[in-house]
């Protein structure tokens, strides 16, 4: 997905979000950004939605806020936890849409909905949120719509939110333990994750923004600011990764650097 901004815009729009001052706390929106890959990865597709760009089947979001929400996560902090993970780029997100030609004959009860290259039949009736497949090859798919999904007449058209799990998604979330560094100066951050939140500083606070978000990292590439000796030997930088992950552990947070050969490597603990 392109986070362009006026697709930033309608996904906000969409979310029902507004201006920043009125973001719930940190702590509320992470707890439920935590949530999201296991009740996303738990959540039954529907097979008529679009699948994402990397292959991976999608959700709407209503049903992605609703089951978030029966988790224990207010429906006010929701919303932001799903937007933060979209602008991250650790969800995929798209509009799709449903097109409602005007049926055949005007009093039935049903209207033919065209997805895609696939054509399924809509049933004409409140309040609906579900889907079943026909049983013959070839036949319409019975389709429902999804909830917070209003039906505006026999014709037209409607558009709703879906997303779908990145790899970043997963990435983050198993291998980098759901965390976040914030940047409070070039000097000074703090690494924040389910189990608290703490500071870096100097010259471990460099290496870890170099390092953080990549799986496997150059030497050459980590940037010579880091290093007392403005030197990228392999040793140097050893040792530095070492005081790192031992600055991390101090702290419980089990996230490491394999600093042998060439490259850096994120080894996820047990």
């Amino acid at each position: 997905m392109s986070n362009r901004p006026d697709q930033q815009a309608r996904f906000r729009e969409e979310l029902g979000i507004g201006a920043v001052q009125n973001e719930p706390a940190a702590q509320l929106v992470d707890g439920a950004m935590w949530a999201v890959p296991e009740v996303i990865n738990d959540i039954e597709k529907d097979p008529y939605l679009p699948r994402g760009s990397n292959g991976s089947e999608a959700v709407a979001v209503s049903k992605l806020i609703s089951r978030l929400t029966g988790t224990g996560h207010s429906q006010q902090v929701t919303p932001w936890s799903i937007y933060g993970l979209i602008a991250s780029g650790r969800l995929g997100a798209e509009l799709a849409t449903i097109r409602f030609p005007e049926p055949a004959d005007p009093a039935s009860s049903s209207t033919d909905v065209i997805l895609g290259d696939d054509i399924v039949t809509v049933t004409d009736t409140p309040s609906l949120h579900t889907i079943s497949s026909s049983s013959e090859p070839g036949a319409p798919i019975e389709a429902r719509l999804p909830d917070s999904v209003e039906r505006k007449g026999t014709s037209g058209e409607v558009q709703y939110l879906v997303v779908w799990a990145t790899d970043e998604l997963w990435f983050w979330w198993r291998d980098q333990r759901g965390a976040f560094i914030e940047e409070e100066s070039k000097d000074h951050g703090y690494i924040r994750w389910p189990g608290g939140r703490f500071p870096v500083t100097g010259k471990k606070w460099h290496l870890l923004c170099c390092l953080w978000g990549q799986r496997k990292v150059s030497f050459a590439d980590v940037g010579e600011e880091v290093w007392d000796d403005y030197a990228t030997k392999p040793t140097t930088i050893r040792s530095q990764i070492s005081r790192l992950n031992d600055h991390l552990a101090g702290h419980g947070f089990d996230l490491s650097w394999d600093g042998d050969g060439e490259h850096a490597e994120l080894v996820t603990g047990s």
